[in-house]
């Protein structure tokens, strides 16, 4: 799995952009194993699209190709140590049908926990396997639901003001005769972006 780098901003330079691009293709390939544990099922993961974008422009990108009617789920979950800033886990309404019937759910409540644990390890694959590719680590606040059934728009709620910059990662899952599209927004401050600059020109030179 290859996965493909649109620069839309010099948050990182070409060599940056291409190995960070390599980095999370392989911790979103590592989330594969938990989610076929949890669905009993094999699953594969599409290649992600990258973005490098600001933070005020992740809405306009996410409703262009989710569209502004489209109703999704969206999970936040904040990390901290070595990266620090918020993941976000975009999930259209279809894809939670799916989810349902994937992992044999009944009511609205067994449904959000399917969601948040399909998230969590998303988010725990992307953020902490990344940090750990660069030498790094992450805790993490616990994920939850901030808008259920609702419209990307909704995605500016509570967001915080110190997260300028943004990496989009788009992506999906194949589980046999199933398929889920996500999108994956990670939100960072200046200073975070300070640390991963300098962890990937480590990894650069070393190589």
């Amino acid at each position: 799995m290859n996965s493909s780098t649109e620069s839309n901003a010099p948050l990182l330079n070409e060599d940056q952009a291409e190995a960070f691009s390599e980095f999370i293709n392989i911790a979103l390939g590592r989330a594969a194993v938990p989610l076929a544990e949890l669905v009993e099922e094999f699953v594969t993961m599409q290649v992600p699209q990258l973005s490098f974008v600001e933070t005020s422009r992740i809405l306009p990108e996410l409703t262009k190709i989710i569209g502004v009617d489209q109703r999704v789920v969206i999970v936040r979950q904040g990390f901290q140590a070595s990266l620090r800033g918020e993941a976000i886990f975009v999930l259209g309404t279809p894809s939670t049908a799916t989810i349902r019937e994937m992992l044999d759910l009944e009511d609205d409540e067994d449904l959000a926990e399917g969601v948040l644990e399909i998230a969590n390890i998303v988010l725990g694959a992307s953020v902490g396997e990344l940090a750990k590719l660069l030498g790094g680590y992450v805790t993490y606040s616990p994920p939850h639901i901030v808008v259920n059934d609702g419209l990307v728009t909704d995605l500016t709620r509570n967001s915080g003001a110190e997260l300028s910059e943004s990496i989009f990662v788009r992506t999906g899952l194949g589980v046999e005769a199933h398929s889920l599209e996500t999108y994956l927004l990670l939100l960072l401050p200046e200073g975070t972006l300070g640390w991963l600059r300098n962890a990937l020109d480590e990894v650069l030179e070393a190589a």
